[in-house]
């Protein structure tokens, strides 16, 4: 799981595309361990929102 693995290598964060990806929902905070409260996600629409 990404959100297990950033938390564990102490990266700042995840960034993720807006359109395509499933939502935070209470499976995905289960199967994360709660490891998903420990690391930002930010959701952007575009790449240029991730470069500003």
């Amino acid at each position: 799981m990404i959100i297990r693995t950033v938390t564990a290598a102490g990266l700042d964060g995840i960034i993720v595309p807006d359109k395509g990806t499933a939502n935070i929902n209470p499976v995905a905070i289960k199967a994360s361990a709660g490891t998903v409260f420990k690391a930002p996600i930010v959701r952007v629409d575009t790449h240029n929102a991730i470069i500003n």
